[in-house]
């Protein structure tokens, strides 16, 4: 059984009706509530009159960790004095203690009445040392009527799980994280709820960013019929939130403005984790928060300062110090200057727009001079890796677990781009390989590889890389890397480099070879290292295992006297 993210498992229900007495057992192996809490040997016994009944909540996970309880209460149902004579239930919770994660929580003595019109609870006290809750008030539909919460030294991350419906795979989690303490006034629960309050949450951490102390007070104000709210933080005597603004109970409307100062932009990671990661820095500026039911909207600008962020797929790090504005649902960036690691500059353009704050979308445009579009390892990547300097464009686009890289650039100095053929031979292990005198060297190969594709992850991923190559780069095919039989070259050519979703690795294109190195090996115990000649060239046909090879290489010997 599932109700809003509470599953009882293993769920036996047993009615007996002996007139005047019904009971009723319901045992399941354990209750998950609210998506957090495992109670192991969860059991629910009723015992009802016509005009009383008994109510026991009982489970024990008998283990060394103790998660237990033993919860009893008592109804009575009699009929208020008066001419109207309506219906009341009295239920009685008796003292007793919980424990959860070995951690004692003791419930006091308290007395709930239930009419037609109200619910009256009388001091539902329950504690743990100094932390504790309290709720004593009144829930009805008069606005006199108030309930009254109060709290101290209590973990807020439950708030998580709270009415949370099955994890999309889109979802976000805040991450909520904090300890309580202070005091809600809630009325007019039945139809427009008040609130007002005035509470403390010291370690307070939203998407995994710490904030500090965060205080939250809201008042009633009786002329515009609205509570009016205001936020702030205090990490380690910097305030770098401060949130003033309002609740229209009768639109159901929130509206804050916001002003952030150097407010750490970490809490981005978990947003735009389906392409970046380690997004560091601070952001100042202004926004404006309104949200009503289905729809959550945030106006304004924040200038980034000294922030830098990964390209996960790509392993580049871009540093900006620019304004980015939020319009609706989408974060804006327009004509943003961005440095590479080197301080070579680029421009971004785009955005990143979003429902609701989830399902992330990501629209971007960056235009490279001589930057860095590629800085990764064979741990990284397989298939292909190295260090690219390239002028060009390279747009980048998410959405619900796909990502995809479209790259158009020319290559620039400093460019080390290898190629893994992945075999375990060496090519002095090919029965075509010849050797020619100094005057002439000429040998013709064709490469026969697997090539590994990495597994698939959640994530499906397309690549293109149209890609003009300069002498300025220098491209590596890595026959052996054990041995190092590797080829190494200078020259010119217009490479296509595609991976898919399916996982399809493919280069096309010519590279005609200026100048290289060969450094050939023999059986693991034996290398020369030969000289490429100009105009030799590499052709690839699609698949690794289709690429050729026609060059001419030297290798020199001095002659004895």
């Amino acid at each position: 059984l599932n109700f809003r993210n509470n599953i009882l498992k293993d769920v036996s229900v047993e009615a007996v009706y002996t007139s005047p007495y019904s009971q009723v057992k319901i045992n399941s192996a354990s209750l998950t509530a609210m998506g957090q809490t495992e109670l192991k040997g969860f059991r629910i016994d009723l015992l009802a009159e016509p005009d009383n009944f008994r109510l026991n909540l009982n489970w024990d996970n008998h283990d060394k960790i103790k998660n237990s309880g033993n919860i009893t209460a008592r109804g009575t149902f009699i009929k208020e004095p008066g001419p109207l004579m309506r219906p009341v239930l009295n239920i009685d919770v008796d003292s007793t203690s919980i424990f959860n994660k070995n951690n004692r929580w003791k419930i006091d003595q308290s007395k709930i009445l239930v009419d037609s019109n109200a619910i009256k609870i009388n001091r539902v006290f329950i504690s743990n040392k100094d932390n504790y809750y309290q709720v004593n008030g009144t829930v009805s539909e008069n606005p006199a009527d108030t309930l009254h919460l109060e709290f101290r030294g209590i973990d807020i991350s439950p708030i998580n799980y709270i009415s949370k419906k099955k994890k999309e795979p889109d979802e976000i989690s805040l991450d909520l994280k904090g300890i309580l303490e202070g005091n809600i006034l809630l009325t007019s629960l039945y139809k427009n709820p008040l609130l007002e309050s005035n509470l403390k949450i010291s370690n307070f951490s939203l998407l995994q960013s710490n904030y500090g102390e965060l205080a939250v007070v809201s008042a009633w104000n009786s002329e515009k019929k609205m509570a009016d709210i205001r936020v702030g933080n205090n990490l380690k005597g910097k305030k770098m939130i401060d949130v003033v603004g309002n609740y229209d109970p009768a639109a159901k409307k929130i509206a804050l403005d916001i002003k952030a100062d150097k407010l750490p932009v970490d809490a981005l990671n978990p947003l735009l984790r389906i392409f970046a990661s380690n997004i560091t820095g601070t952001t100042t500026g202004k926004v404006k928060f309104t949200a009503s039911p289905g729809n959550i909207i945030l106006k304004g600008a924040l200038l980034a300062e000294n922030t830098s962020m990964k390209i996960d797929y790509l392993q580049t790090i871009y540093r900006l110090n620019d304004s980015i504005r939020f319009d609706k649902n989408n974060i804006i960036f327009k004509n943003i200057t961005v440095l590479d690691e080197k301080g070579n500059t680029a421009q971004l353009n785009g955005s990143v727009s979003h429902r609701n704050f989830n399902d992330f979308k990501a629209n971007l445009v960056i235009n490279t001079n001589d930057c860095m579009v590629l800085n990764t390892r064979p741990k990284d990547n397989e298939l292909f890796y190295g260090t690219a300097f390239a002028s060009g464009m390279t747009t980048i686009k998410s959405g619900t677990n796909s990502l995809s890289f479209d790259i158009s650039a020319k290559t620039g100095g400093n460019t080390r781009f290898y190629i893994p053929l992945n075999s375990s031979e060496t090519v002095s292990d090919y029965s075509f390989i010849t050797f020619l005198n100094t005057d002439t060297a000429t040998r013709k190969e064709e490469i026969t590889k697997q090539t590994t594709v990495s597994p698939e992850s959640e994530t499906a991923l397309d690549l293109n890389f149209d890609l003009e190559v300069t002498p300025d780069a220098e491209v590596q095919l890595i026959f052996d890397s054990k041995v190092g039989d590797i080829m190494r070259g200078h020259g010119n050519g217009n490479l296509n480099i595609s991976y898919d979703q399916k996982g399809d690795f493919k280069i096309s294109g010519d590279y005609i070879i200026e100048d290289g190195d060969y450094l050939f090996t023999l059986g693991n115990i034996l290398n020369k290292p030969f000289t490429v000649e100009n105009g030799g060239r590499i052709i690839f046909n699609g698949n690794i295992d289709d690429a050729e090879i026609e060059m001419k290489a030297i290798y020199k010997l001095k002659a004895s006297l």
